[in-house]
């Protein structure tokens, strides 16, 4: 007797085979299905959707929760082997929908069913999913159509805005290339109070991983260069590290990602032929530990894995990188649900190339923009080329469908007098632009512009012993002794606008003006520590001032928009009044932009003026 037959008998009390028309009037079916589709249904040739499920036994509840088995008298709720032993499913909807690419532990509908049910134009991942909506389950259409309210798809911007979740993170590099670092329980400590959700490691260290223990902090580790030979020759030595490095820890500490090598293209040792191997490897190792659903396998390059990269059209892969490494790479990746890192950095393209490229164009700044003539799209910032210039790349080798995450980005706090751009003022510039865009949710390029990407920062910390130029030891956003470099906002909730809220600590800085809007301004220099650094102030106050750098026109326009539009109050610097001295563009709009920002409540994004200025935590008459 079939099973299914079986247990319709026991449900209704029968002790005949029930035609098809009664199988139809006793589930309620809302749709006519010829006999073929109920065999096909209900013996075992398919696996049945949660929406299918639930129109053929009128369930209110996933059947994996209980609703399928309360039909058939359960009181527990099943494993997920109970399920397809008891409907001898030939496929699982968990192994091959959402569990398989967006990281699921169960799945209601593949990828491309909800794609339909929900007008997706991006892959959620599991992490996103239980974010986004509050749960360890993907939410179905009725559930959705439920929280709107209506009986139509919902779009994804509907979603994100009714759950308000974000389209791209923020997170940062944790490298320990330094003999002066505080130790990891404290660093945990600063990520957490900085509200940084992301870190990504160079290295498995036990201690760091340890400390990363029970808070919900995302982790990166990274299988280091010098075991990637390993690694791709022996499927022991990738199972042991596994097991040793991840399943050891997670899901304590909560990893979600193996970089298998760093930047292997530039590496001087002629590893890439064991590149792609290595991380097949790994990912076996993960899938037979049953962690690859949690953890994902990819690995940063850096750009000169490109042949062209200028316009962003033509973006493509070096001849003796594409078909040998970067198609199997990308497949690979594909077939896993995994993503692409990608380490980019403008500053380097900025500093060769400076009588071509503008600042502001690299600094996420008001310009005048870039034609890419291939495309006919036109770009305002850096970053977005080179990233458009990976993802036509992609294309070009037909893996538009794989994402794509900045592993590594960042600008230098300092440099040698030949690294042209570097400075703290610069540095706070681009990663406070790049941190708004990505929380405002506008983290898309021309190309692609619904792309969710995640984003890097290089790094935590400066590092004292890391060789070359001057720059490599200050791309950090913190000192060793936790005291900022400059500040960026690593949230939204400081009352919003998408701003940057930047807070620029230059050595040698002077910052002119300002004021609290009562006290006067003044063009006394910032006091400094020893170390040369502006003092932060002890009671957590701040104030805004004007950045000269930017130039009359735009602080003129920055001025007039704040005793405009913004309702600064200019009374005090206006001819005769008590601040009208000293009489320099810069003091005026150091106090317009101060009074702004207090009557605003200091919120996220209430002092920057389009770069115009700038938050410091050191009053500016002291």
């Amino acid at each position: 007797m079939d099973p299914i037959e079986g247990e319709v008998r026991k449900e209704f009390g029968s002790c005949k085979i029930l035609t098809k028309g009664e199988i139809r009037e006793e589930f309620s079916f809302r749709r006519s299905l010829t006999e073929g589709e109920i065999w096909e249904e209900f013996s075992f040739r398919r696996s049945l959707t949660e929406g299918e499920i639930w129109k053929e036994f009128d369930s209110c509840r996933s059947p994996i929760e209980g609703g399928i088995w309360e039909e058939f008298g359960s009181l527990r709720c099943p494993t997920e082997g109970e399920i397809r032993e008891e409907f001898g499913f030939y496929r699982s909807s968990i192994e091959r929908g959402i569990w398989k690419k967006f990281g699921s532990r169960r799945s209601s509908a593949t990828e491309g069913e909800i794609w339909e049910e929900f007008g997706f134009r991006r892959s959620l991942t599991e992490e996103g999913i239980r974010k986004e909506f509050g749960s360890r389950r993907s939410l179905t259409e009725r559930e959705i159509h439920k929280k709107f309210g209506s009986h139509r798809s919902s779009t994804e911007r509907e979603i994100w805005e009714e759950f308000g979740f974000q389209a791209g993170a923020i997170g940062v590099n944790y490298g320990r290339v330094a003999n002066n670092l505080p130790p990891p329980a404290k660093v945990v400590q600063l990520l957490k109070a900085q509200g940084i959700e992301q870190v990504k490691l160079y290295d498995v260290d036990p201690t760091v991983l340890r400390a990363l223990a029970g808070t919900a902090i995302r982790v990166v580790v990274s299988l280091p260069n010098e075991q990637l030979a390993a690694a791709a020759s022996r499927q022991g030595f990738a199972l042991a590290w596994v097991q040793r490095n991840v399943a050891a820890y997670h899901p304590a500490t909560r990893i979600q990602a193996i970089a298998v090598g760093n930047e292997v293209f530039v590496n001087p040792r002629n590893l890439t032929a064991a590149l792609v191997l290595a991380m097949q490897n790994v990912h076996t190792a993960l899938a037979r530990l049953g962690l690859d659903g949690d953890v994902k396998v990819s690995s940063p390059i850096a750009l000169t894995a490109l042949q062209n990269s200028y316009p962003s059209s033509a973006g493509s892969f070096r001849s003796d990188l594409a078909e040998p490494v970067m198609k199997p790479l990308l497949e690979l990746l594909r077939q896993t649900g995994s993503y692409l890192m990608v380490n980019a950095y403008p500053f380097f393209a900025y500093e060769a190339n400076t009588d071509v490229i503008s600042l502001d164009y690299a600094l996420f700044r008001p310009n005048s923009g870039v034609l890419d003539s291939g495309s006919g799209l036109k770009y305002y910032s850096l970053l977005d080329a080179q990233i458009d210039a990976v993802f036509a790349a992609m294309s070009a080798l037909k893996y538009d469908d794989v994402r794509v995450v900045i592993s590594e980005t960042g600008w230098p706090s300092k440099g040698d007098a030949n690294e042209t751009g570097a400075g703290a003022a610069n540095a706070a510039a681009y990663n406070g632009n790049l941190v708004r865009r990505v929380l405002s949710g506008n983290a898309g390029t021309p190309r692609r512009p619904q792309a969710d990407l995640d984003v890097y920062l290089f790094a935590l910390f400066n590092e004292d012993q890391k060789p070359g130029p001057t720059s490599e030891r200050n791309y950090g956003l913190f000192y060793p002794d936790e005291e900022k470099v400059y500040d960026i906002e690593f949230t939204l909730s400081g009352g919003g606008g998408g701003g940057s809220g930047l807070r620029w600590q230059e050595d040698r800085g002077r910052a002119k003006g300002g004021g609290d809007g009562s006290s006067s301004p003044s063009t006394s220099t910032s006091t400094s520590t020893g170390s040369g650094r502006v003092s932060a102030s002890s009671t957590g106050e701040k104030w805004c001032v004007a950045n000269g750098m930017v130039g009359r026109e735009r602080l003129q326009a920055a001025l007039d928009y704040a005793c405009g539009e913004g309702g600064a109050d200019c009374r005090p610097i206006q001819p005769g009044a008590d601040c009208y001295e000293p009489n320099t563009l810069e003091a005026h709009s150091s106090y317009a932009f101060n009074s702004y920002f207090q009557k605003k409540g200091r919120g996220v994004g209430t002092c920057d003026f389009e770069g115009a200025a700038y938050v410091v935590s050191q009053h500016p008459s002291e």
